[in-house]
């Protein structure tokens, strides 16, 4: 008993030397009571509740903190030395963020009291101050340690508001050999008072943690929840560290063990969460006994700080060195935190200095990657601050406070979010106070703004670029080399394939045409090249370069070493290290480089998709720096689908061609003839169509008409106006062209499959749909044939085939072939290529036309964000997929949407094409029937009239467009009760439609209808029968005994019946009854109704 006695003197510390202020009564030998009482001037309860730590500066949060079994609300969290983390340490990171503290009775032993609660007890008193103290506050709720919150109704804002809970070493699922901690407990009875309630609950998989855990996990869906738990044991033997610690020991060997083994640390239903094991034993979770901080910069100054950490303990530490120090940290000492700065130095061993012993923790930080070797698993990559974060600390240096963020967003972005760049920026600002001028003077001025000394009063002694001289300077020749590429490339992702391709490559570009080969300027160049990656590609070799660069931190490698990243302020420093000559040298070495892996693809293009901001890098004067480079890189951006890239390309390789060839030279048509599609690709028609003329007078002329080349000119020149609506023109070259190509080249050449493509594309626009899906159908077998079905011509027949199928009534066939072509160009092309748009656009069309809305509209929206993305607000294919769009919301009835919609058409249309323009008068038109359907007939007459003056002045009077537009207005007017005016009009267009197309044209029946009416409307109820006993005749004449001919009779006769010509009409519904009885049946309700009605 006397050794166990002893133990539990080592646990709770008792019995201990009364403090002066207390009395200790013992009672008379003949009393009852055989327990000591000690009596003390205060109680434990002062400490329950919440405990305000911080304030907090216009709190947005409350972070709660609450201790475990046998803890205090300030005792917990504070270190041996005095230091209340929660209050010295969290507030300077959290500044908007109110600490509390909770304090409850968690005792199980206490001379005063102990807790007479349960889990459930505690919980609820819990949740209910929480409630309590958060009334009326609308802010978010973190919590740390462990707790639980119930969902009933009166504490639901609880749960609500809890936006994260940190849990430190919390025995969620018990733990094991509560029976000896019980058995302890009653031993302690001599000496306090105990308690076994929450024990027993704590019993390793009890009802009771069952039972919360369940609650818990259905509870938690929606908050973030950290557990942290103990990697180390508990190693001082006995000791009781909160919520729960034990420690197994036999009577002269202790056993090391966890407090909260991981598998209780964490709940196993809760999948969302975050898992954290710390280097620490359960007491140190939540503190450091000691921090301490050293200068790892070089040797002598490292040494320098750990001995004066020593000698800090006190005189007797005086004489000690350095390794004194370590030893102290890996023998006396516990729970301390080392932190070891600035360990940049690649030449600097730091395992002398790292304590051998699991009592702390280490902190290096370090711009050196192979200071992971110390730590493997626990290396955290520090990147720049958050945009927000940015922000802030820019206005603060600059002491600003701007109504708006544009300008310090974009100057914390130019920056790459850099602190000390940042806090640079801000000193200037500070001083100039022009925070709105900044970015352009960082852009004039970088080199000079960024060399420049920070100011008194910040803790950076070195400026930005100063700091980058250090580690640049000490790299080797090869890897500044190295960084001097990487810099003139993009600061998004480079992938790591780029420098092995292109060594194995010999940096030699894709020679598009023989005749333009690369200059001989370049072999000087890839010399260069070769000097950084060597003539034959070394792994090796080239990984100690990546290396040395990654040892400086100025490149970062992906965590599946596929791709480099490099800081775009570090970028900006290297660039602005280079003069003019040395600058476009480099320039032309990183567009080598990317050449030298640019190929023609076969298959998906998702490896040019990586390439494509590093290309984009590259000014356009370097890429078309001769011909043979402009025609490379414009290979690359044809098959992403960039024709902006495309036609600027070519422009510059054909202004050289004509300068160093001339006009007429092969290679300047060949490249003439690209710059046409591009230009049509643009929206560019009319250039383009011009263009394609030009190439095909001169084709014709050197050529003749049955030279191959001739015909690519005819089939380009072709398929330019059918896409511009000229179709007579356009079918009759095409169908030259397939004749010239069959007899030439026979059935199954490419090139007479492709014309045969373009010819039905034809077909299908005139809405000759039976002839284009034959001859679809037949140019699909071919290329399914000869190139398989993943091929981009095979597949794009397959969009038109199907777009032909929708127009044709085959709805299912259609949708199922476009998914079918949605889906192989996402995986080849990928999501931003046109093509990819234009088969989801195609989709989402098919769609709306089967009545499937709500997905047609989903589509149509991505379509029209991929195509603003991709090609521009004003690119004719971005205003079609708007027009759509706008098409869709009309269909569903939400016209406010449609006029909002149609009104930007309108606006683009007016800027890009003008008001004389046929799409600018269509687009229009179509604002002018949403304004309709919501009953704003003044604006839709004043829309018509311009309309009408527009078509009067472009087209004349007696064109079919003019006709209509005169059509539409007279309904307007004649809606809105101007039946004189419209009468008028009416007439004019009868009279047209009269002239041509004639009497007999069923526009012009139509015509006459519409004036009958107005002429019934106004009382001229005479030339209104007359009318319309002449649109009878000539229907029953033109279309026959069809449905709109018997309506038209038995409308007559109903007119008839109502002017009292009662036996006229009876007789002509006797006849109309007689002819729907043979073309409708008897059943018909058709054939009855005439009947009927005439008997009432």
């Amino acid at each position: 008993m006397s050794g166990l006695r002893s133990r539990l003197k080592h646990i709770w510390g008792l019995p201990k030397p009364l403090p002066p202020n207390t009395v200790q009564t013992v009672p008379p030998p003949d009393s009852k009571g055989d327990k000591r009482t000690i009596s003390k001037p205060i109680s434990k309860t002062k400490d329950f509740g919440f405990l305000e730590i911080a304030s907090g500066t216009d709190p947005i949060v409350d972070i709660v903190a609450i201790h475990g079994l046998q803890g205090h609300r300030e005792k917990t969290w504070t270190t041996d030395n005095g230091i209340l983390w929660l209050q010295h340490l969290l507030p300077s990171d959290l500044p908007n963020a109110r600490i509390l503290s909770y304090g409850y009775d968690a005792d199980t032993h206490s001379p005063e009291c102990v807790s007479t609660h349960t889990m459930r007890r505690h919980a609820d008193q819990l949740a209910k101050a929480l409630s309590m103290s958060r009334k009326d506050v609308p802010r978010a709720l973190v919590i740390c340690h462990n707790q639980r919150l119930d969902s009933k109704a009166d504490l639901r804002d609880v749960l609500v508001s809890t936006h994260a809970i940190f849990f430190f070493g919390t025995p969620h699922s018990g733990v094991e050999n509560t029976t000896l901690l019980e058995a302890i407990n009653r031993l302690a009875a001599v000496y306090m008072e105990t308690t076994d309630l929450i024990l027993k609950e704590l019993r390793a998989h009890s009802f009771e943690l069952e039972d919360i855990q369940s609650l818990y996990v259905a509870a938690s869906q929606n908050i973030n929840v950290i557990f942290l738990c103990e990697e180390y044991p508990d190693t001082k033997i006995g000791e009781y560290v909160e919520p729960v610690s034990i420690s197994v020991f036999g009577e002269n060997d202790p056993t090391e063990r966890q407090s909260v083994p991981y598998h209780s640390a964490t709940i196993a239903g809760d999948y969302n969460a975050t898992t954290i094991v710390l280097h620490a034993n359960h007491r140190d979770l939540v503190n450091f006994t000691r921090v301490i901080v050293v200068d790892a910069s070089n040797q002598e100054q490292l040494e320098k700080d750990l001995e004066l950490s020593i000698r800090s303990l006190g005189p007797e530490y005086s004489n000690m060195t350095w390794k004194d120090a370590m030893i102290y940290l890996e023998g006396k000492e516990k729970g301390w935190l080392l932190f070891l700065d600035n360990a940049d130095s690649r030449n600097l061993n730091l395992l002398p200095y790292i304590p051998k012993s699991s009592h702390g923790a280490i902190l290096i930080t370090t711009r050196n990657s192979e200071c992971i070797g110390y730590a493997p698993g626990g290396a955290v990559p520090v990147g720049g601050l958050e945009e927000n974060e940015a922000v802030e600390l820019l206005h603060t240096i600059a002491n600003v406070a701007p109504a708006s963020d544009e300008n310090s967003i974009e100057i914390v972005k130019e920056l790459g979010m850099l602190a000390l760049a940042i806090i640079q920026a801000g000193a200037y600002i500070r001083k100039t106070r022009r925070l709105d001028t900044y970015l352009d003077t960082l852009r004039r001025h970088r080199n000079e703004l960024l060399r420049n000394k920070l100011g008194v009063g910040t803790e950076y002694t070195s400026s930005t670029y100063a700091v980058f001289d250090l580690s640049f300077h000490r790299l080797p020749d090869r890897t500044k080399s190295f960084m001097k590429l990487c810099a003139l490339l993009h600061h998004s992702p480079i992938p790591t394939r780029l420098f092995e391709q292109s060594t194995l490559s010999k940096f030699s570009l894709y020679r598009v045409r023989d005749s333009c080969p690369p200059p001989k300027s370049d072999m000087d160049l890839i010399s260069r090249l070769q000097d950084i990656f060597g003539v034959i590609w070394n792994q090796p070799k080239f990984q100690a370069l990546v290396d040395s660069a990654a040892s400086a931190s100025f490149i970062d490698i992906s965590s599946d070493g596929l791709f480099y990243t490099v800081h775009p302020l570090l970028q900006m420093y290297i660039r602005d290290r280079l003069d003019e000559t040395g600058s476009q040298q480099y320039a032309r070495m990183a567009a080598l480089l990317l050449l030298g892996t640019i190929r023609p693809i076969e298959d998906s293009n998702a490896e040019l998709w990586q390439l494509l901001p590093h290309v984009n890098n590259i000014s356009r004067s370097v890429q078309s720096n001769s011909v043979s480079s402009a025609l490379a890189f414009h290979e690359f951006y044809h098959s992403l689908g960039d024709w902006k890239a495309c036609r600027e390309l070519l422009e510059a390789a054909l202004s050289q061609l004509h300068q160093t060839k001339g006009r007429r030279h092969e290679d300047s048509v060949w490249v003439a003839e690209k710059l046409a599609i591009s230009l049509h690709n643009c929206g560019q028609f009319d250039a383009g169509e011009k263009l394609q003329r030009e190439v095909l007078i001169l084709r014709l002329d050197t050529l003749g008409r049955r030279h191959l080349d001739t015909m690519v000119a005819m089939n380009n020149l072709g398929n330019t106006l059918s896409h511009r609506s000229q179709w007579d023109e356009a079918e009759t070259m095409l169908r030259e062209v397939l004749a010239l190509r069959l007899k030439v080249l026979g059935e199954r050449h490419l090139d007479t499959i492709s014309v045969t493509n373009d010819l039905a594309n034809t077909l299908s626009h005139r809405r000759q749909w039976d002839k284009a899906e034959t001859m679809m159908r037949q140019v699909l077998a071919l290329r399914t044939d000869i190139l398989g079905r993943r091929h981009r011509d095979t597949i794009s027949v397959m969009n038109s085939l199907a777009t032909t199928l929708s127009h044709c009534g085959q709805g299912e066939e259609a949708e199922k072939m476009l998914r079918g072509v949605l889906a192989l160009r996402l995986e080849i092309l990928g999501q931003r290529h046109p093509d990819t748009v234009k088969a989801m656009n195609n989709l989402a069309n098919t769609l709306s036309h089967h009545g499937r809305l709500d997905e047609a509209e989903r589509m149509q929206r991505d379509v029209l964000v991929l195509r603003q993305d991709v090609l521009g607000r004003q690119h004719p294919d971005t205003i079609k997929a708007m027009n759509n769009l706008a098409s869709m919301c009309f269909k569903s009835g939400r016209f406010d949407e449609t006029e909002k919609i149609q009104r930007e058409i309108l606006a683009l249309r007016l800027e890009t094409l003008g008001r004389k323009h046929s799409d600018t008068i269509v687009a229009m038109s179509n604002l002018s029937k949403t304004l309709g359907r919501i009953g704003r007939l003044d604006k839709v007459e004043e829309l018509q009239e311009q309309i009408l003056a527009l078509r009067i002045e472009m087209l004349g009077r007696s064109d079919l467009s003019t006709i209509s537009a005169m059509e539409q207005l007279a309904n307007t007017v004649h809606e809105r009760g101007q039946l004189s005016r419209a009468e008028k009009i009416q007439r004019e267009v009868f009279a047209l439609r009269l002239k041509d197309p004639g009497r007999r044209h069923p526009d012009t029946i139509e015509a006459m209808r519409t004036l009958a009416n107005t002429l019934r409307d106004l009382g001229k109820l005479e030339e209104a029968e007359k009318m319309d006993r002449e649109i009878v005749a000539l229907m029953l004449e033109v279309f026959g005994r069809n449905a709109e001919t018997l309506k038209a009779s038995y409308n007559l006769s109903m007119k008839l019946y109502k002017s009292g010509k009662h036996d006229e009409a009876a007789k002509l519904v006797e006849e109309t009854m007689g002819i729907r009885h043979e073309v409708l049946g008897g059943d018909n309700p058709n054939t009855r109704l005439p009947k009927q009605v005439l008997r009432l």
